[in-house]
């Protein structure tokens, strides 16, 4: 497996390909990814992102949860702009083996050989589905374990008390939903739901009602501890659904709200598209692929008799795998096939919006049944099983035709198959390690891998060269000289940029600034929060930008700030930059308040002039809760500015900021961050309310005299959650380790240690 994977991905990896160097990963997973490494590097966990979306929550995100084991943050540094993209390719490359080694357990845990189950796992690994994930790392991260999630369904049904069964399902759903809590979440339950009603339905049948009992209780054990695992990437982003926007092909969906019909067929595949289940075509536009190649025809052809001879479980699972692989497979053709139609009323499915996208359950479904199909073979073959006249001749008929089916896939794949040859030379390799007791036994062996080997070339990786790129956009490459430029100013990092450009998208100008460490107020990824979506747009509102700390604007052509005071520092590249002189400061202390009906009056006394450096702003039903406080602070003259008061910042990391401050009279600190429900703040190291100022800021009321202030992002719920991520793996962990040295403990004299001289 190794050396195939090797020949497959070597000649891609040296020449330097790129899996989509396209948006999603130049502007949206590059950057984010660049800065959560960042921060995870300086010993900080990246609950947050504080240099896009005027700080983006990222632990609530459906993309993927930092908590994830194997996007190494705090092990790697992603790199910035292109290094990022090398990064992620290399890390799409890790995940494919995993997916190619967890195939091949599927397999053996479904009852295949080795053989019969690295052809299998071949089929996954080359298939079409696998290769369109590859271009995103947080789906192919996520889906890289619903093979082990699958193994873990079919140990459970055969054995539903064991722990192993139990910690090969939990854990391998933990993975899928830090991975990437979104969709391979909604399709891991989906089937899961399938697969243990009729698994429950099976065993009531033949066992009666105990062992379905028995089921029941593998399956709340195993759901506990899946929980324990996931909670703390699966409970956060559902809670912060209501709260998001979403953009659908050309429409929006604003928290729980439907996918509107019109939308919800998006890129589903046409009935003529099935020819490419043989023929991998590379151009069907949707967000899955179709194609298993001819090597998986040659496993499902020979599939009945693997029904045949199995035993009975062996039997429902064919069936019931082989019913779920009919029913995605069909799923991924939308309306033509009507499933569509059902699928927007069932809930969660409801959430898939591109048809396409089901296709990856048939691939491993497909996977699965054709590794059962040639498991058959080697017994076949070597005569250890007989078969009757009528079997005999669909055997060679379905082996002939299996075989077969490779000749039109070579005729129409070989323009683009010359480099997949080398991996050909894995054969020599299967001659010295494939034993076989005789000539026969050896030659089919070989030529399974053989047929493995021509499977995987034939569907080689569908990586592009970096000269295709979209970082290689001429407006790209002037954003990155501007950013360049700017990220030599020395205060650049304690104030934000605002950027008002017509011919380079805003969130553009955010993702390529994050790479510097330059803060912005934009990134355009779907789901995000709506407020924070909303306030990408308001760039023209006068003096809220300074008041968000935008201290420096970058304008293209006949675009100004609307500040009188702006100034203009240097053009570059066309892009004039200006700076502002009354951009809020990291750290402000005033001593007055003022409240406001709502956010709108707030923003037309701004657009005014209000004195936003001196007085802090409050909505006014927050008034009764800071009744006193606020009667305080407003029953004392105002000084402008106040004689004494001196701040000077002590500590600046991603979660933690601290500040000492002299206050000459009691009032209202104000802390230039966004506001949000997980700031909390200590005064003089005891914990202080914090205060939602200028209905953006964080502040906390100050004594007079000198103190000492923490501010620091933690958000709560997610904390605990994350200690009891931890606390259930070390758990899994202890008992794995226990049930493994009492299984030692056990074993019979002679059994696990040489006697001497043995």
């Amino acid at each position: 497996m190794l050396a195939l994977f090797g020949l497959r991905v070597w000649p891609v990896f040296k020449d330097g390909a790129l899996y989509g160097p396209f948006w999603d990963n130049v502007w949206v997973y590059g950057p984010v990814f660049s800065r959560a490494s960042q921060i995870a590097l300086q010993g900080s966990f990246p609950y947050w992102l504080d240099t896009v979306l005027g700080g983006f929550p990222l632990y609530q995100t459906p993309h993927f949860s930092a908590t994830y084991p194997f996007y190494f943050f705090g092990l790697i540094d992603y790199g910035s702009a292109i290094q990022s993209l090398y990064t992620l390719t290399t890390l799409t490359f890790f995940h494919l083996f995993i997916l190619y080694v967890n195939l091949y357990v599927m397999l053996r845990v479904a009852g295949a050989r080795g053989l019969a189950s690295l052809c299998g796992a071949t089929i996954g690994l080359a298939s079409g589905n696998t290769e369109v994930y590859a271009h995103w790392i947080t789906i192919s991260a996520a889906y890289t374990w619903f093979p082990l999630l699958v193994a873990g369904m079919i140990r459970l049904a055969r054995a539903p008390l064991s722990f192993w069964s139990i910690a090969l399902l939990s854990l391998s759903a933990g993975l899928i939903g830090t991975a990437s809590p979104s969709q391979a979440v909604i399709h891991a339950a989906f089937v899961g739901a399938v697969f243990f009603i009729g698994t429950g339905v099976w065993l009531w049948r033949k066992n009666g009602p105990g062992a379905c009992g028995r089921l029941l209780v593998g399956l709340i054990v195993s759901g506990i501890v899946a929980f324990g695992l996931v909670g703390v990437a699966f409970l956060p982003m559902t809670l912060a659904t209501s709260g998001m926007i979403r953009h659908i092909g050309g429409a929006s969906v604003i928290g729980h709200a439907p996918i509107p019909w019109a939308n919800f067929n998006h890129l589903q595949l046409a009935p003529a598209a099935l020819t490419h289940l043989l023929i991998d075509p590379r151009n069907l536009k949707v967000v899955g692929g179709l194609y298993i190649g001819p090597l998986a025809f040659l496993g499902l052809f020979l599939l009945p008799l693997a029904y045949r001879r199995g035993d009975a479980f062996t039997r429902f699972l064919i069936v019931i795998c082989g019913l779920l692989a009919l029913y995605f497979l069909a799923a991924g053709f939308g309306t033509h096939f009507g499933i569509s139609y059902l699928h927007f009323y069932l809930p969660l499915l409801n959430r898939i919006r591109e048809a396409g996208r089901h296709l990856v359950v048939f691939t491993i479904m497909a996977t699965l049944l054709a590794g059962l199909g040639l498991n058959v073979l080697p017994d076949l073959l070597a005569g250890r099983e007989r078969l009757s006249g009528r079997w005999r001749r669909f055997f060679w008929i379905a082996a002939v035709a299996g075989i077969v089916a490779f000749i039109p896939a070579l005729i129409f794949d070989h323009p683009k198959i010359f480099v997949g040859w080398l991996t050909l030379l894995c054969l020599p390799l299967a001659f010295f390690i494939l034993r076989r007791t005789s000539f026969g036994e050896w030659a089919l062996a070989s030529g399974l891998v053989g047929l493995a080997a021509v499977a995987s070339f034939l569907s080689p990786p569908s990586t592009q060269p970096f000269f295709v790129s979209d970082y290689l956009r001429p407006e790209n490459l002037r954003s990155h000289r501007v950013l360049r430029r700017l990220a030599e100013i020395p205060d650049i990092r304690s104030y934000r940029v605002t950027v008002q450009d017509s011919s380079v998208l805003p969130p553009i100008w955010g993702s390529n600034a994050s790479y510097y460490g330059i803060r912005t107020f934009y990134l355009w990824m779907t789901p995000q929060p709506y407020d924070q979506f909303r306030e990408m747009f308001l760039d023209r509102k006068p003096n809220l930008r300074e008041l968000r700390g935008a201290k420096y604007f970058v304008c293209g052509q006949e675009v100004k700030p609307l500040n009188p005071k702006a100034r203009l520092l240097f053009v570059e590249s066309g892009y004039r930059i200006y700076e502002v002189p009354d951009a809020m400061e990291p750290y402000t202390l005033v001593h007055a308040a003022k409240s406001f009906k709502d956010e709108e009056s707030f923003r037309r006394a701004l657009s005014q002039g209000f004195e936003y450096g001196e007085i802090a702003a409050y909505p006014e039903d927050a008034g009764k809760k800071w009744a006193k406080r606020l009667s305080d602070l407003n029953s004392a003259p105002v000084a402008s500015p106040p004689a004494g008061d001196l701040l000077q910042p002590i500590s600046n990391t991603p979660n933690l900021f601290a500040v000492e401050a002299n206050a000459s009279r009691p009032g209202v600190l104000i802390f230039n961050q966004r506001w949000s429900k997980d700031w909390h703040a200590r005064v003089n190291s005891a914990p202080e309310e914090v205060m939602r100022v200028d209905f953006t800021h964080v502040g906390v009321f100050l004594p007079a005299g000198r103190n000492y202030v923490e501010f620091e992002y933690k958000p709560i719920l997610f904390w605990r959650l994350l200690l009891l991520q931890r606390a259930t793996f070390i758990a899994v962990l202890l008992v794995a380790g226990w049930k493994m040295a009492r299984s030692r403990r056990l074993l019979p004299v002679g059994i696990g240690k040489p006697a001497c001289g043995g």
